[in-house]
């Protein structure tokens, strides 16, 4: 038995030793098992531990002294879902944020220059933001920095509709002296020579990710852009190319629905042509979801089951072309204790007209305040860290150690069996990687693990 990534102290010093049992002994419902070629992988999911057993090991595992102080084998009785919750509930005790607010996903605007028919911002007011509004962004994290280094995001809309926006934000903080990256969501039309060389110099604009549909027909005709000349597909693979050869890393994120199932295919394969021997170039498939209904509302189990097939399977071939962001992951070696920036104290929404918020979906609604108050709704704030109650299938769910839903959240559908499917085949990948990287650095006389003294 070798020990590929040991477990998280921590969270073993919270959970203790299992018991003994005259009941007998079950594999933990956090224990997932994959088979390699010299043996069997098993990743225990509350307490981060990866181990390689020899297919005897595995065989006779329930017995195995081992397995049972480590937690891959418990008890038949063991309410494993309070180990998990009390681990939860310490940690997130213990965790304190660091001081200052360090975080930010700015709204230049809510204007675009497309009209995709999926758009989640449909129907909603398309508000620039002012320059005076953009020098008050800029003091207020002048002001709550907090001498730490910021991120920003910047979003829409089509943020750089509004590029003077952002323009003001930096060279303010350039010239405070406050360090700051910055990232986007964009549809890469805008990019030109000039906007690029402000990434470089000004924006310091380290990712960008750019969204897709599809090959030039489909592309534009999702897209339709609000321009009645030129070839929009043209215009942002050569803004691709041109962000690449600065050196800029781009990530195209590629909607996928039935519309354009068939397409993808494709549309890969020429992204790949055009971008794969860039280092800096990555790509993955995102399924369109309707924020506004339940996900039985408009999809069948049935259509979400072939979406998220189809969805793997554009996965497999990014990932053999080489060209696949998630071709390389890896196994935190601790549990979330928040779900997103929504939860975290250090991360805040401003909105072009200057209002404050703690979640992008929710721009016009649900806000915490206003730049030019000192005052926040701590009501809404803690709505947004309100969770989904457990539910039957997080019973014996390996991904419960994982898994925070937010209320609000509107990409947290019901949990179906599509999406755990999901979920395990990225878990799976994970412990391969990790398989991988532990072969390539193994001494051959590497000591085997021997169960410790104490009594399970």
């Amino acid at each position: 038995m070798k020990q590929i990534l040991k477990e998280n102290e921590s969270i073993c010093n919270i959970i203790g030793k299992a018991k003994q049992s005259a009941d007998g002994y079950r594999f933990s419902h956090y224990t997932v098992a994959e088979r390699v070629e010299d043996g069997v992988l098993l990743f225990n999911t509350l307490t981060r531990e990866l181990l390689l057993l020899t297919e005897d090991e595995y065989e006779g595992a329930l017995g195995n002294q081992l397995l049972r102080q480590k937690w891959f084998v418990v008890p038949q009785n063991t309410e494993e879902k309070k180990l998990v919750n009390m681990v939860r509930w310490l940690q997130k005790t213990m965790s304190r944020d660091k001081p200052g607010i360090t975080n930010y996903i700015i709204y230049t605007t809510t204007d675009c220059n497309a009209r995709c028919f999926y758009c989640f911002e449909l129907g909603r007011k398309r508000i620039p933001m002012s320059n005076e509004t953009a020098l008050k962004a800029a003091d207020f994290i002048i002001e709550n920095h907090n001498g730490n280094a910021v991120t920003i995001n910047w979003f829409g809309g089509e943020p750089f509709y509004n590029a003077g926006a952002i323009d003001l934000i930096c060279q303010k903080l350039k010239d405070a002296g406050v360090s700051y990256k910055t990232r986007t969501i964009t549809n890469g039309y805008l990019l030109n020579e000039e906007n690029v060389q402000k990434c470089l110099n000004l924006w310091n604009l380290k990712r960008i990710q750019i969204s897709m549909d599809g090959t030039e027909q489909v592309y534009n005709k999702a897209k339709h852009y609000i321009y009645k000349e030129g070839n929009p597909y043209q215009i942002v693979m050569d803004n691709i190319r041109r962000l690449l050869d600065n050196d800029i890393k781009v990530v195209v994120r590629v909607n996928m629905d039935f519309h354009n199932i068939e397409d993808l295919n494709i549309f890969t394969e020429e992204m790949a042509r055009r971008f794969g021997d860039s280092r800096k170039f990555y790509m993955y498939p995102h399924l369109i979801i309707d924020e506004k209904k339940a996900w039985n509302e408009y999809r069948t189990l049935e259509q979400w089951e072939e979406l998220y097939e189809a969805k793997y399977l554009l996965e497999q071939k990014m990932l053999k072309l080489g060209i696949f962001s998630g071709r390389s992951p890896r196994l935190s070696k601790n549990l979330p204790h928040v779900a997103c920036m929504a939860e975290n104290s250090n991360s805040i929404v401003i909105t072009p007209d200057g209002s404050l918020g703690v979640c992008e979906h929710y721009s016009e609604t649900e806000l915490i305040g206003h730049l030019d108050s000192p005052e926040r709704d701590q009501a809404v704030i803690n709505s947004f860290r309100e969770h989904w109650p457990d539910i039957p299938e997080c019973d014996g769910c390996f991904n419960y150690p994982m898994c925070i839903r937010l209320k609000k959240c509107p990409y947290i559908i019901e949990c179906i069996p599509p999406e755990r499917k999901e979920l395990r085949r990225n878990l799976i990948a994970a412990m391969r990687n990790e398989y991988r990287l532990w072969l390539a650095n193994i001494s051959e006389d590497e000591d085997t693990l021997e169960p410790e003294d104490a009594t399970v």
